[in-house]
C-alpha cells in the first residue's frame, strides 16, 4: 500500500520521539518499583484477610472484598509486565513471575 507525506512524516516523528524516550531511560525497567508493588499488593491482601478474620460486620466484609477487588486488579497490571517481559531481562523470569 501506498502512504502519503503526512503518514510518512507521522510515522517518522513518532520513531524519533520513540529513540529520545530510549536515549532517557523511560524504557528501563527499576526492580525497586516492582518490589514495591508486589509488596503493597500483598499487604492489600492480607488487610483484606484480617478485616474477614477479625470482624462479622457486613460493612467491614464489603470493605474486604473492594480491597480484594483493587488487589486483583494489581494483580493484572503486574502480570501484564511481567508477562510482557517488561521486568526480568531472561524471559523465563517474567513469564514464570506473570503466571
Amino acid at each position: 500500500t501506498h502512504k502519503d507525506q503526512r503518514q510518512l512524516d507521522f510515522e517518522k516523528g513518532y520513531r524519533d520521539l520513540r529513540s529520545k524516550m530510549v536515549m532517557m531511560g523511560l524504557f528501563k525497567s527499576r526492580p525497586a518499583f516492582y518490589v514495591y508493588k508486589c509488596i503493597s499488593n500483598q499487604c492489600l491482601w492480607l488487610a483484606a484477610m484480617v478485616m474477614m478474620a477479625v470482624s462479622e460486620s457486613t460493612v467491614v466484609h464489603i470493605g474486604a472484598a473492594l480491597l480484594m477487588g483493587l488487589f486483583f486488579q494489581q494483580c493484572g497490571w503486574l502480570a501484564h509486565d511481567f508477562l510482557h517481559h517488561q521486568v526480568f531481562q531472561k524471559r523465563k523470569y517474567g513469564d514464570l513471575a506473570g503466571i
